[in-house]
């Protein structure tokens, strides 16, 4: 295959969160149950976790308009790997 060639395949190519359920950064902290203390992840928390990651695993996210956003179930890959990076 050409260059040329993968570089069109590599446009019409599905990206990573086809099929997915998309939702906005700002609004993850809803899909995250509350600490022991009934507080919630701020949207700052997450939205760093998009930027750094924790513990070395960053949050893929990606823009629709002005807003970034991932899906649910990048959290739940995103939360998998956490788990076991930690253990």
């Amino acid at each position: 295959m050409s260059n040329a060639s993968q570089r069109v395949a590599r446009e019409h190519a599905a990206p990573w969160w086809a099929g997915e359920t998309a939702i906005r950064v700002s609004d993850l902290p809803r899909h995250l149950p509350p600490a022991a203390s009934g507080k919630r992840v701020s949207a700052a928390t997450a939205f760093r976790w998009t930027l750094a990651g924790l513990h070395g695993v960053r949050l893929r996210r990606f823009k629709i308009g002005g807003s970034w956003h991932t899906t649910c179930e990048e959290l739940a890959r995103w939360s998998r790997v956490l788990t076991e990076a930690c253990a």
